[in-house]
């Protein structure tokens, strides 16, 4: 009576047959490898999650931090929102003192905040070489100017000659209120100016015109 082999038993011989010739051949390793892989071999390739760290309470965490400011405020007084005039004139041995007077002609609160600026002029409204310089006592304060509110810059030049010659009187002034690029032209009171000029920042109150 003539069998069927099963399936198993048609691949189970082929392979033992294999598996003779290899012993026969000195069991030379040609790159295949028949039956299971070795238990020493990686099965699958193992991922690590990056560790995570707790934060450290004890250690100091980084304020926010702020682009500086040039002025403490944007809602300034311009030029436009302002009128600007000389005030009273002081006397001291060998100088004079003078103010600035600028008031909030505007119908808001605006802000003024630090020097400004002053340039003498002659009659030909040219700037005259005469500079002006800061004196840092009292320092710069914001100053919050109601409708019709002032504020008052004092200053002080030299009125005596250094030498022979004599001393220019300027014709003008151009007033710049802090920050600000556009300026009010003024008439000079004050006569001969013979050193630059040494400015306040502008304050609530003047020394010369109260």
């Amino acid at each position: 009576m003539t069998r069927f082999v099963g399936r198993a038993g048609r691949y189970a011989l082929p392979i033992a047959a294999a598996a003779l010739l290899l012993a026969a051949c000195g069991g030379k390793d040609d790159g295949i490898t028949i039956g299971a892989p070795s238990a020493s071999a990686p099965t699958s390739i193992a991922t690590t999650a990056a560790p995570t760290t707790a934060p450290d309470s004890t250690s100091p965490r980084s304020a926010p931090t702020t682009p500086e400011q040039s002025t403490p405020s944007t809602d300034r007084c311009h030029t436009s929102e302002v009128s600007l005039a000389f005030g009273p004139e002081d006397a001291a041995a060998g100088s004079r003192m003078g103010t600035v007077i600028l008031t909030n002609t505007s119908k808001r609160t605006c802000t003024v905040f630090g020097y400004g600026g002053l340039q003498v002029q002659d009659a030909q409204g040219k700037a005259l070489s005469i500079a002006l310089t800061r004196d840092a006592t009292p320092a710069p304060v914001l100053l919050r100017l109601a409708p019709g509110a002032k504020a008052y810059k004092d200053f002080r030049f030299g009125a005596v000659p250094s030498g022979t010659g004599a001393c220019p009187t300027p014709a003008s002034a151009a007033i710049t209120p802090p920050d600000e690029t556009d300026n009010h032209v003024v008439t000079w009171p004050y006569g001969p100016v013979c050193d630059d000029i040494q400015g306040r920042a502008y304050q609530h109150t003047s020394v010369v015109a109260s």
